[in-house]
């Protein structure tokens, strides 16, 4: 005779035994991407990025590509000029690293500029004339100066930290950034100078032979980049900083002592 009570038999329905209960659903623990696929992942990205540069090089892409890429080599369009015998196209050409300033032939693309090689030159601006080009050169130490130049690429003047000791005052040296501007007559050219120490930036008016003036009415903050245009030959318009808002200036360089605002906060 079965020894079991009816309590341990199990229940039953129509003769069927009760089911057990599901056992307890085991959970994976996820402790990093798997390395098989993330393989996989950059081994489509490599062969997606070569079918790319196949692609561009096949349809001569590749060198658009690479300036996407990089901005290695490109060339920036600056300005034109259509004073003397024919226009002329003022562009910054960027090679390998180094950047040179030229100036070719609209009709042509005769060269009649070019700063010199395997340098650091910008911010070209020809002037109204078109017989002389100054920009600006960037040296090793990240210290800049202004270069003019004639159309075969002698320099002809120089402006940098140690002319414009001429000043007589210390610490002075080119803004950066800074603009260049001709004045109307193509006899002068202003620019900012910085002192670093007094963190302030002042207007430079400068002549051929090396003549720098300082402007002292145009003190500014240096971490403020600043505008300026010559409206005649000895009338400057300027950008300057008063509580967080620029004003505009305007300067008679033979009588500095006394700018005229004409717009601001």
């Amino acid at each position: 005779m079965n020894s079991k009570t009816q309590d341990e038999l199990p229940e039953t329905t129509e003769g069927t035994p009760k089911p057990e209960p599901p056992s307890p659903r085991k959970h994976r623990i996820v402790t990093g991407p798997n390395p098989v696929n993330l393989a996989g992942c950059l081994i489509l990205l490599l062969l997606a990025g070569l079918l790319a540069v196949g692609f561009a090089n096949r349809y001569n892409l590749l060198p658009r590509v690479t300036r996407l890429v990089g901005d290695k080599d490109s060339i920036t369009l600056v300005s034109a000029n259509a004073a003397g015998a024919e226009p002329t196209i003022l562009m910054v050409v960027r090679r390998n690293g180094h950047s040179e300033v030229r100036a070719l032939s609209a009709l042509n693309g005769a060269q009649s500029f070019f700063s010199a090689p395997n340098a650091q030159s910008s911010v070209p601006v020809q002037s109204p004339v078109g017989d002389r080009v100054a920009y600006l050169v960037e040296n090793p130490k990240g210290q800049f100066a202004v270069k003019v130049g004639v159309p075969n690429g002698v320099v002809t003047d120089t402006i940098s930290k140690d002319t414009l000791n001429n000043i007589k005052r210390t610490g002075l040296e080119l803004c950066d950034p800074t603009q260049i501007a001709w004045s109307t007559d193509g006899q002068k050219l202003a620019a900012f100078v910085c002192n670093k120490q007094s963190k302030e930036s002042y207007v430079l008016v400068t002549e051929a032979g090396g003549l720098n003036q300082i402007l002292d009415q145009t003190k500014d903050n240096l971490d403020r980049a600043r505008s300026i245009v010559w409206v005649s030959p000895t009338r400057v318009v300027y950008t300057q900083n008063e509580n967080n808002l620029d004003a505009v200036y305007v300067l008679d360089v033979n009588n500095p002592d006394k700018p005229d605002r004409i717009f601001g906060p």
